[in-house]
């Protein structure tokens, strides 16, 4: 968790952008797994031909839990109650933050998502996920790290985080509660200085509307907490076809429009499982192979 100093309005965003880099970095694991069908990852990801891989990121609007996103606003509420209840908060300022909606930050509003796991041998994920014949595809991460922090400092970069999940309403709670503390003191300062008087409400609402609909895709359920899930975020938020977002580590590409992230397979491929039969229980358990196997035997696998 971070720590906010800020003592104005309109260094929250910052401060917020510092949580969620402390966020990304939170995110250690070394290799990342990705559990799709055997027939999705031979005929879009680790194509016979080419020389990449090919990762297809869905849009927010179209994960299969139609309800991705909305729970965030649980904890969120339970946040702006705690304070109001302690008297850290005002009564003005409590309904003004409690007054935000989902519809006030529909992720469905040009994210999208790829999402991986920090297991490479989950027995949920192949049930849940890949169907009856199961595909595991481990990339190394730190090369991606690397990239993306690469990509962010061009001019007009889209956003792009990788992200932990958090699966502790608690702590999820215990975040918000910090974010609108700070708020609430910067608000305060601002309004007793004369500054931002006119658009104060309004600019608390664009931060917190922000700050949500980050939120809202690294928070899901304890249900869940199986998955140990890492997600990569994308957000445009300018023209992306415009956009040239590569380098020898990493390509984002816009096709068929649909964001894809193609990495270098002789760099990037930590490890391939294919053909895994997910009603077979000794399949569900097995640990994926080892790197220097699949170095070894890639063509084996990948046909």
């Amino acid at each position: 968790m971070v720590n906010y100093k800020a003592s104005s309005l309109i260094d929250v965003p910052w401060e917020i952008l510092i949580s969620e880099m402390h966020l990304q970095r939170h995110c250690q694991t070394v290799n990342l797994f990705h559990y799709t069908s055997t027939e999705t990852a031979k005929k879009y990801i680790i194509k016979e031909n080419e020389d990449y891989l090919d990762f297809q990121f869905t849009k927010a609007s179209e994960l299969l839990d139609k309800n991705e996103g909305k729970s965030i606003i649980e904890p969120y509420y339970h946040a702006c109650g705690y304070l109001y209840d302690k008297g850290i908060i005002n009564e003005s300022f409590y309904e003004l933050v409690r007054s935000i909606k989902y519809n006030d930050f529909d992720v469905s509003m040009n994210c999208w998502v790829l999402c991986f796991s920090k297991n490479g041998a989950s027995s949920f994920l192949k049930e849940r996920y890949a169907a009856k014949k199961c595909s595991i595809i481990g990339i190394t991460k730190c090369f991606l790290d690397d990239a993306i922090n690469e990509i962010q400092e061009s001019k007009h970069s889209p956003k792009i985080s990788i992200n932990d999940l958090y699966y502790s309403f608690g702590n999820m709670k215990n975040e918000f509660v910090k974010i609108l503390k700070t708020l609430f003191r910067c608000y305060r300062n601002d309004i007793n200085s004369g500054m931002l008087t006119d658009n104060a409400n309004e600019l608390v609402r664009n931060i917190i509307s922000d700050c949500l609909r980050h939120y809202s895709l690294c928070f899901k359920d304890s249900h869940y907490k199986n998955e140990e899930e890492v997600r990569i975020i994308f957000e445009p938020y300018v023209d992306f076809s415009k956009l040239s977002l590569d380098n020898d580590k990493v390509c984002f590409i816009l096709d068929n429009d649909r964001i894809h992230m193609r990495l270098d397979k002789n760099k990037y491929m930590y490890c391939t499982s294919n053909n895994i039969d997910c009603t077979n229980a000794s399949d569900l358990n097995n640990t994926i192979i080892s790197g220097d196997a699949i170095r070894k035997c890639y063509n084996k696998y990948a046909k």
